[in-house]
């Protein structure tokens, strides 16, 4: 099944209270992410964009919306805090995982309350625990984001035929490095199905492409080995 999104259904302000970081004026809407084939909600349209880098992410296997809560000293009382996603990570140890909790900010609201992410994340790591913030300089990053979008477009199970999938596997297995447009030279597939078969296959962690530059059907695809 393809990637589906969902367009903003409304724009307002929430009414959690002001204390609450996510409070403010921001999209809502619902991301498709494939590897669950389940439905993620999302606050703000950078976390919308921050879903397109994460579920196109090989590594990543799961994307939780109810992460573990974590209480942390304001300088008067204690708080609770519970970050936006829990990410699961695969690691080089069969069966082993790595949880990053994550939380999603404009920089304008990490520099405003700097010092609560200081103390949230000194308490995460007492804890021995993962905590990572993005904001728009690490999410909207060009062309990371854009690939990440393609990639997505190609996602999940069914949507290419296992034969294109082993056409294009049969090849990536004679050679380092692949593109596009020798994939069609060779008379393997049309563009159009090697271009599904081969995006299918970097969602799948099988191949890779520099997410640096731009993918287009000179760009090189790398294997696993």
């Amino acid at each position: 099944m393809a990637t589906i999104t969902r367009a903003p259904l409304v724009v307002r302000l929430n009414d959690r209270g002001e204390n609450d970081s996510n409070s403010r004026l921001a999209h809502h809407g619902w991301f498709y992410y494939w590897r669950a084939e389940g439905i993620l909600s999302y606050r703000g349209s950078l976390a919308y964009d921050f879903l397109h880098l994460a579920a196109a992410h090989p590594a990543v296997r799961e994307i939780n919306q109810r992460a573990e809560p974590i209480e942390w000293y304001n300088g008067r009382e204690w708080e609770t805090y519970r970050a936006r996603y829990e990410i699961v990570l695969v690691t080089t140890l069969p069966g082993v995982f790595r949880y990053v909790d994550v939380e999603v900010l404009t920089s304008a609201d990490l520099r405003k309350d700097r010092d609560k992410y200081r103390h949230i994340r000194r308490e995460y790591r007492e804890a021995g625990r993962h905590f990572l913030v993005f904001t728009e300089k690490t999410i909207l990053v060009l062309p990371r984001l854009t690939n990440a979008m393609l990639v997505l477009c190609q996602a999940g199970e069914g949507l290419v035929s296992e034969h294109d999938l082993e056409r294009v596997r049969s090849v990536g297995d004679e050679y380092v490095s692949l593109t596009l447009n020798a994939l069609v030279a060779s008379g393997v597939l049309p563009y159009d199905r090697a271009y599904a078969a081969a995006l299918n296959l970097v969602a799948r962690g099988e191949l890779f492409f520099r997410t640096s530059e731009e993918f287009n059907g000179d760009t090189k695809l790398f294997g696993r080995g």
